[in-house]
């Protein structure tokens, strides 16, 4: 597996983080605040269109790895959520 981050869009690192175990709490303009259930720590991401830069992600990565989710954790949900995408375009 490469060190490299994957390129998300903030709606699907959304979707990885609550199948992690964070909530949606409230949200500021652009900017979603989410708290994870076990630990109530924050995680603010912010929300656009366009892809989000790799050092914005892995900004947050470092934030939440104390809140049960590492780097590991991340590519692995990611490539789950990429092939049950697959899966249903070929249904």
């Amino acid at each position: 597996m490469s060190d490299k981050l994957p390129r998300l869009t903030a709606k699907e690192l959304i979707r990885v983080l609550e199948r992690r175990g964070w909530e949606h709490d409230r949200s500021r303009g652009s900017h979603h605040i989410y708290v994870h259930t076990a630990t109530r720590r924050t995680l603010v991401v912010p929300v656009a269109r366009r892809a989000m830069s790799i050092g914005t992600l892995a900004r947050l990565l470092r934030t939440q790895k104390s809140a049960a989710t590492n780097c590991d954790g991340f590519y692995k949900a990611k490539k789950s959520q990429n092939t049950s995408q697959n899966n249903a375009y070929a249904t």
